[in-house]
């Protein structure tokens, strides 16, 4: 064990002060839990290797700055046991063996086989010609690393285990080779990693940039982050709502569901509280000329350009369940939903060709986020597929569905943002609805839903100009129909790629360490690890 090479002029109780003291500053942990483990640690190597009674205590004087290093369990010896010995033998034996003129310093009436505390130098055993206690400075340096380390870890998972779903400030570190990211908290400087599939790819971040995140997970031993973040959490969106929205943080609206994909679209459902049913949940949420649901998108697209920025569908809860799924599934057009066989949860959503495309949604989003908000198993077809199933299902709403459509490309042709005004009581009529032919049969019912529909085309064709009618086209290609039509996978299996986790090598990884190391000191007490930041040594032939 390599010491201070001054160190004739520095006693041991000093070196081991400046040891754990470096160890205090380091690893931010008391001095008196760094005692503990040094007593912990040197005990047990001791007694595996020289002396299985021995009991090995650092007790720590913080007005001299010195530790002092006893074995409670020292056997007093006649002082011929050390005639023969050479000084380095003399010195390992000292460890657990006290010549009877050193025991009565200590104690006046100490005999021979007593057991008494003498203080102890564990620096000395480099010294000796015995092999075995040559090498145990080297274990005790390795067993007490460990041990800190494995304290930390459960510091780590009982101070983050409590935290799993808060926000949390962090330092953007480096980003990784699958598009993950190595942050660190902010608060304490712990190490956490950002999954690629928890951050919109759309999103751009800048290493030593500042950002709140959300604490997902938490792992109470692995080699690797023991903290999982996500800078797009559902979590997120709900904190924006809530900081956003003052029927929502004072318990007038419900949130009853998040779901999101990061970077291509959220859905929320809300609802009124118990005694306020009569409130205009949509409203409240849309605010006057768009002003709430504007800022709501805003926020939620920091750092996004804004012809790519993730779209938010505003939905109100309904007990009705095939009704709550056709508000689930807007922007897509729904003819009708069928309940599959026996099933409570899955459904046949039924619409026309020209639909499909805006009913599945961009990879998939639309309609993976209308399962996950439904709690529903969403199986989207045409009616020409679900006349060939043979499933029963209401036709009517096919020419409503084909002119709702119609109405959305010649709305979109005029490229001209739509402006809205709001309050409880008054709603300015929209010119979009001019040229719909609305049955009035059933108006209380579907009003809601239309404008649910109207708010939800709005982030479309603002954020990408035409976009749906795009996909109608594309659509209708030959290629496009032919995929749709040949593939028999559920929409789960067809979109399974997009939600896959990617595993993050152990060179990511070390990016983090080497940015993050900032610790220095003497590097004569290099041998009991105080040469570096945060180390993470033990992970660099491990995979992620």
């Amino acid at each position: 064990m390599s010491v201070k090479k001054n160190s004739e002029l520095m006693n041991a109780p000093k070196i081991w002060y400046e040891i754990i003291k470096g160890y205090n500053e380091k690893e931010k942990l008391e001095l008196s839990v760094l005692a503990d483990i040094f007593s912990e640690e040197v005990t047990r190597i001791v007694q595996k290797n020289i002396d299985p009674e021995a009991n090995i205590v650092f007790e720590i004087d913080e007005e001299n700055k010195e530790v002092h290093v006893y074995n409670t369990e020292a056997i007093v010896v006649d002082d011929s046991e050390f005639d023969d010995l050479s000084e380095a033998d003399k010195v390992s034996l000292m460890l657990y063996n006290v010549p009877l003129s050193v025991a009565k310093k200590v104690k006046n009436d100490a005999n021979v086989d007593d057991t008494i505390k003498i203080e102890i130098d564990l620096l000395a055993l480099s010294k000796s010609t015995n092999p075995v206690v040559q090498k145990t400075p080297k274990i005790i340096e390795s067993s007490i690393l460990q041990a800190i380390k494995k304290l930390q870890k459960s510091i780590v998972y009982t101070k983050y285990l409590e935290k799993i779903g808060e926000t949390v400030k962090v330092t953007f570190i480096s980003m990784n080779s699958k598009g993950s990211w190595n942050v660190q908290i902010v608060d304490d400087g712990v190490i956490a990693h950002l999954p690629a599939n928890y951050v919109s790819a759309k999103r751009v971040i800048n290493p030593g940039s500042y950002g709140d995140v959300v604490i997902e997970r938490v792992e109470k031993d692995t080699k690797l982050s023991q903290i999982t973040v996500s800078l797009d959490s559902p979590k997120l969106i709900e904190k924006i709502l809530y900081n956003n929205i003052p029927e929502i943080s004072s318990g007038l609206i419900e949130i009853v569901n998040v779901q999101r994909i990061p970077g291509e679209r959220t859905k929320a459902v809300f609802k009124a509280s118990a005694g306020n049913e009569h409130l205009d949940v949509y409203g409240a949420i849309i605010g006057q000329d768009s002003s709430r649901i504007n800022l709501i998108i805003s926020e939620m697209n920091q750092g996004v350009n804004q012809a790519d920025k993730e779209k938010f569908d505003v939905i109100v809860y309904t007990s009705d369940k095939k009704e709550f799924i056709r508000r689930c599934m807007l922007p897509g057009q729904v003819v009708d939903i069928v309940p599959k066989n026996e099933s409570q949860n899955s459904f046949y959503v039924i619409t026309i060709k020209a639909g499909l495309s805006a009913a599945i949604g961009k990879k998939g989003a639309n309609t993976m986020l209308a399962s996950k908000v439904s709690h529903s198993n969403l199986d989207i077809i045409t009616v020409e597929e679900a006349k060939q199933k043979n499933i029963p299902f209401d036709e009517s709403k096919i020419a409503e569905v084909e002119e709702s459509l119609n109405s959305f490309r010649r709305y979109g042709a005029t490229k001209k943002a739509p402006t809205r005004a709001f309050n409880n009581n008054r709603r300015k009529t929209n010119s979009y609805f001019e040229n719909l032919d609305l049955s009035l049969e059933g108006f209380d019912k579907d009003i809601l839903a239309f404008r649910e529909q109207e708010q939800a085309f709005f982030d479309e064709s603002n954020s990408q100009n035409m976009e749906f009618d795009e996909l109608i086209q594309q659509y209708n290609s030959e290629s496009v129909k032919e995929n749709i039509e040949s593939d028999e996978r559920s929409i789960d299996e067809k979109l399974n790629e997009i939600q896959r986790e990617e595993k993050l090598t152990a060179n990511d990884y070390k990016k983090a360490k080497e940015v993050a190391k900032n610790f220095k000191v003497d590097k004569d007490l290099s041998s009991f690890g105080l040469d570096g930041g945060i180390d993470l040594s033990d992970i660099e032939n491990e995979e992620w």
